[in-house]
């Protein structure tokens, strides 16, 4: 579940100004418990017609199940369905950033069937040679207060 908030998190930008995301990241924590979430994290980014194009690769820690989802940074909300094979469900996922300076806002919608599962603000930013993602909202009626570090 965490990887979902992650990749929810990067899956829309706003292509003025986003800060460089790019690097690998062989290990990342949460503050909550300090667990290993997600391991082997790469994110890359180029120029697509003018908007920067994200692509992140990571490997869940619990399910050791790869991922990679590429989004283009073009200001545009988007809504993807994505599966959460752990609970058996598709879920629509809507998506809005923007970026001020080195830091990434990310806002997402998550819905079940028209209903209302959620909703989290994200800032996503750069420190040396660490990805740092706080996300705070809630999800399916627990709140979410989190600091994820990608080192």
């Amino acid at each position: 579940m965490r990887t979902f908030t992650l990749v929810i998190s990067l899956f829309s930008f706003s292509a003025l100004a986003c800060p460089n995301l790019s690097g690998l990241y062989p290990t990342c924590r949460s503050n909550n418990g300090n667990v290993d979430i997600d391991y082997d994290v790469q994110v890359t980014q180029s120029d697509v017609n003018g908007a920067t194009e994200y692509t992140v690769s990571s490997t869940d820690a619990e399910t050791n199940e790869r991922s990679t989802y590429a989004t283009r940074a073009d200001g545009i909300t988007r809504t993807e369905s994505v599966e959460i094979p752990e609970f058996g469900v598709t879920v629509e996922v809507s998506a809005t950033a923007s970026c001020t300076s080195d830091t990434l806002l990310v806002a997402t919608a998550t819905t079940l069937q028209g209903n209302p599962m959620g909703a989290t603000s994200s800032k996503i930013w750069k420190v040396g040679n660490e990805l740092h993602q706080e996300t705070t909202g809630e999800m399916m009626g627990q709140p979410i207060n989190e600091l994820v570090i990608c080192y």
